[in-house]
């Protein structure tokens, strides 16, 4: 399977970008592409008018990184937890 992101207009709020997968192959892993997808994504969401990205970081299989790595993850690109649910993460544009 190829790399892709999957994302769309949130249906609780017009001007928030839903991120509602990340898949990159396991011979990609490591290798920025993660994070190459989830920038293309933040950037379509600037350029549309959006104000916020947000995401549920959770682990979906083995061998990838675990709920709290993704949570580290993205945090170190700009997204914040969200206080009661800290896999809740938002990106502020």
């Amino acid at each position: 399977m190829k790399d892709f992101i999957k994302y769309w207009q949130s249906d609780c709020d017009e001007k928030e970008l839903e991120i509602t997968k990340v898949y990159v192959s396991p011979e990609n892993r490591g290798k920025g592409k993660g994070k190459k997808l989830v920038e293309s994504a933040i950037d379509y969401a600037r350029e549309n008018g959006y104000e916020t990205v947000s995401l549920y970081a959770y682990a979906q299989e083995e061998g990838g990184l675990t709920t709290e790595q993704l949570i580290d993850w993205y945090s170190s690109m700009g997204f914040e937890s969200d206080g009661d649910d800290s896999s809740l993460m938002t990106y502020t544009l």
